[in-house]
């Protein structure tokens, strides 16, 4: 879609403002490498150097409260996907209803995520009187049971995730402070991610009070850094767009809601969730980036849970043909439905021989042991149903095992012993498995598929 109001168009402009996850490791390294580079950040700064994030690369999340919702956590698993340690920095300034980040610190939704489908709000709980406290600071707003808003999410994120407690820090001072220092309102800020990190955030620039609020006061100050610097700001896309105003991202497991039902902080909160190995994205040297165990890993252990919009083929070919996604992009869930993937699940490679495999809807497992330092992959035709002919997708393999197929197509192309590992591992999702069934049921003949075509 076009913005007749920005030059080039929304994705244009956004692919110019963001930079792809598989190139910031790499960015700042050699950003931080370049002594004249560290050097002019380091003159610009000057008194005004904020010491949380001047030491080693950060993730940054900026937020009004730092709070355990579902975006946080894929922000948490972003960050620990890059190898970066995590920081939050919160602004609790004025509440306004009207703001979809503000309204749901103020009144929670719950939500139960449905295998193979998007998450679906079971509960809300409010917390304040919206009316009374309009255009209060939110450190002075007290929930119904007379506790502060602030210390409130602060209790739930402390539960949830303990080692996140030195990691959020109020920089309102600070922001305050640099913001009148230019006329650009944001530069300073934005200048901390020129050598130091990365910041993850999304532009919903399609809103028309946002886009003003983009064209006013962000872009310009991203233009401005840009110039001075002669690089700009490391910012990442953290909700593919068409998620950003979905509520699921500012919603809350399920899992914590009997918690913290009339504040009773007498109960436990799990420590996680979900608590995954770490993994680390990096240059594979052979076909772009991969996913790498940070730490080992025994079989069977669930590696992550790949996550993405589950959208219908014929909305995945109208993307496709649109060039909004390669086929890759996407992996089938059902006979006529795909989830367009995130972009962490984007980066699992494929190998003829995997150390991974996938189960249930999207649940990646380990296959065997994986060593700290190996690629995690899966194979991508395991997830291919028998209703997708080769003229629809075929893919050249590079993987390089001495088991590669050299072209992969659907489940129907994986070798007898190579299925029979995955089956016996139940490494097949659930709607592959359904389909060798009624395969095997009728012989070996396909049953008749709805045609499907590009």
């Amino acid at each position: 879609m076009k913005n007749p109001d920005v030059p080039g168009g929304r994705d244009d402009l956004l692919a110019r403002i963001y930079t792809p996850l598989s190139n910031i490791s790499m960015e700042i390294s050699e950003r931080r490498n370049n002594k004249a580079l560290m050097k002019k950040v380091e003159d610009f700064f000057g008194p005004w150097k904020f010491d949380a994030i001047t030491g080693e690369p950060r993730a940054v999340l900026s937020r009004s409260i730092a709070t355990p919702n579902l975006e946080l956590s894929y922000f948490l698993s972003l960050s620990n996907g890059l190898g970066m340690t995590p920081l939050i920095l919160e602004y609790p300034d004025k509440f306004v209803a009207k703001n979809p980040d503000k309204y749901h610190l103020c009144k929670l939704f719950f939500v139960r995520k449905v295998e193979g489908g998007n998450p679906i709000v079971i509960d809300t709980l409010k917390l304040v009187n919206f009316n009374a406290d309009e255009g209060k600071a939110l450190l002075d707003i007290k929930t119904t049971n007379g506790e502060n808003i602030v210390d409130f999410h602060h209790y739930l994120l402390g539960k949830q995730f303990p080692y996140l407690s030195d990691k959020v820090i109020n920089f309102s001072d600070w922001f305050n402070n640099t913001r009148v220092l230019s006329r650009y309102y944001y530069l300073y800020f934005l200048s901390l991610f020129i050598c130091h990190g990365v910041l993850f955030e999304n532009y919903l620039i399609g809103d028309k009070e946002e886009s003003s609020f983009f064209k006013e006061k962000f872009l310009p100050s991203f233009e401005e850094a840009e110039r001075i610097f002669g690089v700009k700001p490391i910012i990442y896309s953290l909700l593919p767009f068409r998620y950003a105003t979905r509520i699921r991202w500012y919603s809350y497991p399920e899992s914590l809601k009997k918690y913290i039902a009339g504040s009773n902080h007498n109960n436990k909160l799990p420590t996680s969730i979900n608590h995954f190995p770490e993994l680390k994205i990096k240059d594979t040297g052979k076909y772009g980036m991969g996913v790498y165990a940070n730490e080992n890993i025994k079989k069977g252990t669930v590696i992550r849970v790949l996550d993405g919009e589950i959208i219908s083929f014929n909305e995945c070919i109208k993307r496709i043909k649109a060039g909004e996604e390669e086929q890759t992009d996407s992996l089938q869930v059902g006979l006529e439905s795909d989830m367009d993937l995130d972009g962490l699940s984007r980066t699992f490679n494929h190998s003829c021989d995997p150390s991974a495999g996938l189960r249930k809807t999207s649940e990646l497992i380990a296959l065997r042991n994986i060593k700290i330092g190996e690629e995690i992959t899966y194979d991508y035709s395991a997830t291919v149903g028998p209703n997708i002919p080769q003229s629809l997708w075929e893919m050249e393999c590079m993987c390089g095992s001495k088991k590669c197929r050299r072209t992969l197509g659907n489940i129907l192309s994986v070798p007898k012993k190579q299925l029979e590992k995955y089956m016996r591992c139940g490494a097949l999702q659930d709607y592959i498995k359904a389909e060798l069934k009624i395969i095997q049921q009728l012989n070996g003949k396909l049953p008749k598929y709805r045609k499907i075509s590009l």
